[in-house]
């Protein structure tokens, strides 16, 4: 038999269903969707909504496919209900980096359903298909087409996960090195998805703004990208360190949802960055913070004020600005720094009304849309929620020539780029 959850709303406990064998739980009558290239393993028609659908996005063609497992494992602790959907595309590699659960090595698409096993997938296989490239942008609209039309809801929650990379790639193993960086990498074709193709790739079939996208990757809580993907949610979470290959804790965060299924996005999402900080607290170093999308806009004309102003004072503080940048929190990439910690280092360096007045402009307009901020260790104590580009104009020139030799975008072609040009201005010309 088949468990399934439902009658989970409003904090009431749940209330297993045992389908009996032959009977589709996800056939209602009302028709199913094609998936072009896939083939079907069991039968899912168009569902009547419901209150949340969560779509996960989990390319696991990589070194963290264990990783996958446990996440899906997690998910599988609590499953679906009568309230909230849980859908998952997943990726692995056969014979290389995990052989658990069949050591299956395509794509599957899967409705979450519960169970007790905390090692074996035991969810709905929905379908499966030999020849997705998890890296490439349409792949992933694909699905998001597919999934949001076969289970509609209220409110939705869209959840990558997979390496990261912040804006920029860096080479995959296939390219000789040894990083596996980037938006959704496929170790099988070496492909990802570039920070400024993301919005095109999760356009929501309603014509509306996710509730929530959690961004389960490395490095990707930075002002470039949000300011890139503001008009494709109304809140994201993420990290702007690289967190632990375990993830979020989702086994906890989806018994929130399932528990009290009128959760906002806003809520969930800090229920994601707080419950990933307490379960590695005293376990590894992490940042997490959920940002509000629609406030995100108002820090670029003053970060352009403040890059005008540190243009002008290059030849005679120079010095100073070097310094607070170097002092400034940084993370596994080093030309990332936490943004707010930059400008408190300016103000200590160059305690003047001129420089002062246009970081208290970047830093309350960061503030209001930094809605929650947390960090666990000991390495990234000053950090505040939200990092930036901030490479020496060597470095700056160094990633444009490897980013131009065909690891990705530019940096100029980036939208804070193009309404911030004083601001890359200084990224691109400032003190050494």
């Amino acid at each position: 038999m088949t468990a399934l959850v439902a009658g989970c709303g409003g904090g009431g406990g749940a209330t297993v269903i045992n389908v009996p064998p032959g009977v589709n739980p996800v056939e209602t009558g009302l028709g199913s969707l094609p998936q072009s290239g896939w083939t079907i393993q069991r039968t899912v028609e168009i569902q009547p909504k419901k209150k949340w659908t969560v779509i996960a996005f989990m390319n696991f063609a990589n070194d963290l496919e264990s990783y996958g497992i446990l996440n899906l494992n997690q998910l599988e602790k609590l499953g679906s209900t009568a309230d909230v959907n849980v859908v998952v595309q997943m990726k692995r590699i056969a014979g290389r980096f995990d052989n658990s659960n069949g050591d299956w090595g395509d794509t599957r698409r899967f409705y979450v359903t519960r169970d007790t096993d905390t090692n074996t997938l035991n969810s709905m296989l929905l379908s499966q298909n030999n020849n997705v490239d998890m890296g490439n942008p349409n792949e992933l609209q694909a699905y998001i087409n597919w999934a949001v039309r076969t289970f509609p809801a209220d409110h939705y929650n869209l959840v990558i996960g997979n390496h990261g990379a912040g804006w920029r790639s860096v080479k995959t193993r296939s390219q000789k090195s040894p990083l596996t960086r980037g938006v959704s990498y496929d170790d099988t074709t070496g492909n990802h998805i570039d920070t400024i193709q993301f919005p095109a790739a999760v356009v929501h079939p309603e014509g509306k703004k996710w509730d929530l996208i959690t961004m389960d990757c490395s490095l990707m809580q930075m002002v470039e990208v949000l300011y890139e993907w503001r008009d494709t949610a109304d809140y994201i979470v993420g990290s702007e360190e690289s967190p632990p290959g375990e993830g979020y804790a989702y086994d906890t965060t989806l018994a929130r949802l399932l528990n009290t299924p009128s959760l906002t996005g806003r809520q969930l999402g800090i229920h994601y960055a707080q419950d990933a900080t307490d379960r590695y607290n005293g376990r590894y170093d992490t940042t997490q913070s959920v940002v509000d999308t629609s406030l995100v806009g108002a820090i670029i004309p003053p970060l352009n004020d403040l890059g005008n102003t540190l243009n002008s004072l290059i030849g005679t503080r120079g010095a100073d600005i070097s310094l607070a940048r170097a002092d400034a929190q940084a993370y596994e990439y080093p030309e990332n720094k936490d943004l707010l910690h930059f400008l408190d280092r300016l103000d200590f360096r160059i305690p003047t009304a001129q420089v002062q007045n246009k970081t208290a402009a970047v830093r309350s307009a960061a503030k209001a849309a930094i809605i929650f901020n947390a960090t666990t260790g000991i390495y990234n104590p000053s950090s505040q929620g939200l990092a930036a580009f901030l490479p020496r104009p060597s470095q700056y020139t160094q990633i444009d020539i490897q980013q131009a030799n065909g690891f990705g975008q530019r940096f100029s072609r980036l939208k804070l780029a193009a309404d911030a040009p004083a601001w890359q201005t200084f990224l691109a010309n400032g003190p050494s």
